[in-house]
Parts: C-alpha cells; structure tokens; sequence
C-alpha cells in the first residue's frame, strides 16, 4: 500500500514500465517496429521531479527499488516521463 500519492504514481510507472517492456519483446519477436521511446504522461509533479532527481524523502522510503528499475530505463531511453496538468 502506497503511503503518498506520489509513491503511487512512481509504483505504477514501475508497473507500466514493466508491461511495455514485455509488449516490446512480444512485438518484437513478430518483426513489428515501433518508436524506441515510450512516454508516459503523469498529473503528479513529485514523481515526475522524482524520475530526474533522486532525492528519497520519508514519504518515498519505499520506492528505491521502483526508482532503480524506472530510472535504468530512462536512462537508456526506452521510456520518458513527462508531466501533464489537468
């Protein structure tokens, strides 16, 4: 269970980044080609500054795990977080 809302959102970019990446060995496989970056869009401001900066405070204590594996992504550019408002 999330304990903020921004842990939430970083839990289910972990969650997303995950699917996509096995959408993309399943397309792949077929010799379907695609754009190498995948852009999610989030309303949470917090999560998206945390993708960039990592800065843990109390209310992340358990997203470095998530941060780990979204950040690695990001990296190599496979996935991009970009904020949204609404």
């Amino acid at each position: 269970m999330a304990r903020s809302s921004t842990e939430a959102e970083y839990k289910a970019f972990a969650d997303g980044t995950a699917e996509i990446l096995w959408i993309r060995a399943m397309l792949s496989d077929l010799y379907f080609f695609f754009n190498p970056m995948t852009i999610f869009w989030c309303d949470n401001l917090g999560a998206t500054y945390l993708s960039v900066n990592p800065i843990f405070h109390a209310r992340t204590e358990n997203v470095e795990v998530d941060y780990h594996f979204v950040h690695y992504r990001i990296a190599k550019k496979e996935i991009d977080i970009q904020f949204i408002s609404f």
